[in-house]
């Protein structure tokens, strides 16, 4: 027996069992990818779903009903919808709910339109419970102004 054929001997089997090892591993980076990818995608149709409902608040007039249908229907999720209609004005921070506008404008009519979706993650690992407990919560908010 030569002694490659005694190398080849010892080395028999190796490529199985790294697979073995690394098979698992791969797996659970592959689904927690999927995972990721599901729970962003989540996220992006919720922001849909609420500009459809900010689009219905801007052109329509106002009504909590409608708004929080048109989001309802813009996403095949379950989710809960809040409209909120209030005065406010524009600044740099973005809409405010005020009385009087700083530059002495009349405030102006807004709509808050707030999209809540919960998703369970498919992976569960008792050592991420502390830092996922159940349910996700995403959620999506638009400020329109409204007629």
């Amino acid at each position: 027996m030569t002694l490659a054929t005694q190398r080849r001997g010892l080395f028999a089997g190796t490529a199985a069992l790294e697979f073995a090892l690394a098979a698992p591993i791969l797996m659970f980076l592959g689904l927690a990818a999927v995972d990721l990818a599901l729970t962003i995608d989540a996220r992006l149709r919720l922001g849909e779903a609420a500009r459809a409902g900010a689009h219905h608040a801007a052109l329509a007039p106002w009504s909590e009903a409608g708004v929080t249908e048109a989001a309802a229907r813009a996403v095949d999720l379950p989710v809960t919808v809040s409209a909120v209609r209030f005065s406010g004005c524009a600044g740099a921070q973005g809409v405010e709910p005020r009385a009087a506008c700083a530059n002495g404008e009349p405030p102006g009519d807004y709509a808050r339109i707030i999209v809540t979706a919960q998703r369970q993650p498919m992976i569960r690992l008792p050592l991420a419970k502390p830092l996922i407990e159940g349910a996700l919560t995403l959620r999506a908010t638009t400020v329109t102004r409204t007629r």
